[in-house]
């Protein structure tokens, strides 16, 4: 609606117009620029979840390009984010390997983990060149490294380990 100029934010304060304009065109940027890195994530991520029983896929649900709001002028977008185990999943290409970007992901990572959230971030020659297994097993062990979700980590451990022996894709 055209006169309304601001929107209110999870934490209540209001958020600009303009500002919601560059959080949606950004957030459909970062959807469509999908690096291969991130694409072969996705691929063994979703090839675990088709293995495990139906009950136990939504404990490996996420969301691609999440939008953290710090507050109303401040916001991040995370590659992947894990609902049930809080945690964030950033595929770091070349533009993360200078030392001011090194501190500005330090920054952004101590603003979204005030929240409970930790990260896992895996370096895009890693994903494009590691064994398919070395990136799941990634994956996982910060998964069951969770300091909580006791019963949700032995519902998928159980899942897992009753998988059938599986191929490589």
């Amino acid at each position: 609606m055209p006169w309304i100029d601001s929107q209110i934010s999870r934490s209540g304060e209001a958020v600009p117009a303009r500002k919601m304009a560059w959080r949606l065109a950004n957030q459909k940027r970062l959807k469509s620029a999908f690096p291969k890195a991130e694409q072969r994530f996705c691929r063994v991520v979703d090839t675990l979840r088709f293995h495990l029983p139906e009950k136990v896929k939504s404990l490996i649900w996420y969301k691609r390009q999440k939008l953290f709001s710090i507050n109303s002028e401040i916001c991040f977008f995370v590659d992947f984010y894990f609902k049930t185990w809080n945690l964030c999943v950033e595929i770091d290409g070349d533009s993360h390997s200078g030392e001011l970007a090194k501190e500005m992901d330090a920054w952004r990572e101590k603003l979204i983990s005030v929240n409970g959230l930790r990260f896992l971030r895996l370096h895009n020659n890693f994903v494009d060149t590691a064994d398919w297994w070395e990136i799941e097993d990634k994956f996982l062990d910060c998964i069951f490294n969770s300091p909580r979700h006791g019963g949700m980590k032995r519902k998928l451990a159980d899942a897992i380990a009753n998988l059938p022996e599986r191929g490589r894709p």
